[in-house]
């Protein structure tokens, strides 16, 4: 469980408080996010986008039409993936909340390939699985040779260092688990989050009470 306290800026913070928990000084202007589903939810639904400075993938790959305009314009960066982040970068373009995806935890990419891939015909699969050999990195190849556990303790080691980086930097990180909700109104829910983190909660609360009452009339 990770606790985290929202308090205005230049607010003084009781010594020590930053070891129980994450300090999250509002208003947040330069936001690194490498969540796709964080994204969505602030451009699309919150028009929050003008605070995001950087994002986890690159113009190429993203698949919002704004964010992947506002990367082109030179106006949102790309400043590493949020398992290899240029710390350099973000330092740079003056990141002062970072927001990653639920794959950063330990154990959790693993349950989202077993998930997709329970989809898959056999055939597919097949097919499938045959391309990936042939693509694949010696990384990649040599992470297929280690134990559960041994890919378990490396991702423990990786959400201790990354999270130790960043703090040391000053950056507070979030970690969105819309994706992982099992019904729409949980993963509305993060709308309300959000809403407190970017200045506009009374937009988000009635864009979920609009949802609530959409489902209740199901």
């Amino acid at each position: 469980v990770v606790k985290y306290l929202i308090v205005p800026k230049d607010v003084e913070i009781p010594a020590g408080l930053y070891k129980d928990m994450i300090v999250l000084e509002l208003p947040v202007e330069k936001t690194y996010v490498a969540s796709e589903h964080a994204l969505k939810l602030l451009d699309e639904q919150l028009d929050a986008a003008e605070s995001i400075k950087a994002v986890g993938m690159e113009q190429k790959d993203c698949q919002i039409e704004n964010i992947a305009k506002a990367m082109e314009d030179k106006k949102i960066s790309f400043d590493g993936a949020f398992d290899d982040l240029d710390y350099k970068a973000l330092v740079k373009d003056e990141i002062d909340f970072a927001i990653l995806p639920s794959e950063f935890l330990p154990g959790n990419a693993k349950d989202e390939e077993d998930t997709d891939a329970a989809d898959e015909t056999a055939d597919t699969k097949a097919e499938d699985q045959k391309d990936d050999k042939d693509d694949k990195t010696t990384d990649e190849k040599a992470d297929e040779d280690k134990t559960p556990e041994e890919l378990l303790k490396e991702e423990n080691e990786r959400l201790s260092d990354t999270a130790e980086r960043l703090a040391t930097l000053t950056i507070p990180m979030l970690v969105d688990r819309s994706a992982d909700e099992k019904t729409d109104l949980a993963k509305a829910e993060w709308l309300k989050v959000y809403g407190v983190i970017f200045g506009c909660e009374d937009q988000a609360n009635e864009l979920f009470q609009k949802m609530v009452k959409a489902e209740e009339n199901k």
